[in-house]
């Protein structure tokens, strides 16, 4: 039987319990909805899309796992703010949140400048606080 010190211990989030995560891709500046599988030493395996069958499995960071979170009722960003924004993933069948920055608001409406340079107009349920600090 394996012992586990305190700092090897994974503490997970009440909200993770049902097993639906999102998956920071580093390269994409995104999160993905993802399943998780399995907890080892400071690896998690989760399931890419989050639904049976769905996606590749993969065993990645535990830092690189949050909770599941949606666009929260009410939430209003201002210029200049940095946010996340619900769209497809290149190469995914399900949505990703990028990170972005506000440039502009009309009413419900937000035009995004993602990290690549690209811009968007997006409707404010498509939109998030950063789930953590930018790198």
């Amino acid at each position: 039987r394996t012992r586990v010190n305190e700092a090897q211990r994974l503490t997970v989030p009440a909200g993770i319990m049902s097993g639906l995560v999102q998956l920071r891709d580093e390269e994409q500046k995104c999160y993905l909805q993802a399943k998780l599988l399995d907890l080892r030493g400071d690896k998690v395996l989760v399931q890419l899309g989050g639904g049976e069958g769905s996606g590749q499995q993969r065993w990645v960071r535990w830092d690189l796992v949050h909770e599941e979170t949606a666009a929260p009722a009410g939430f209003v960003a201002e210029q200049s703010a940095p946010v996340e924004v619900m769209r497809q993933a290149a190469g995914a069948t399900a949505t990703a949140w990028f990170d972005a920055e506000v440039v502009d608001v009309k009413g419900e409406f937000f035009k995004v400048r993602f990290d690549s340079g690209a811009t968007d107009v997006v409707e404010c349920g498509q939109i998030r606080p950063p789930t953590s600090p930018a790198p």
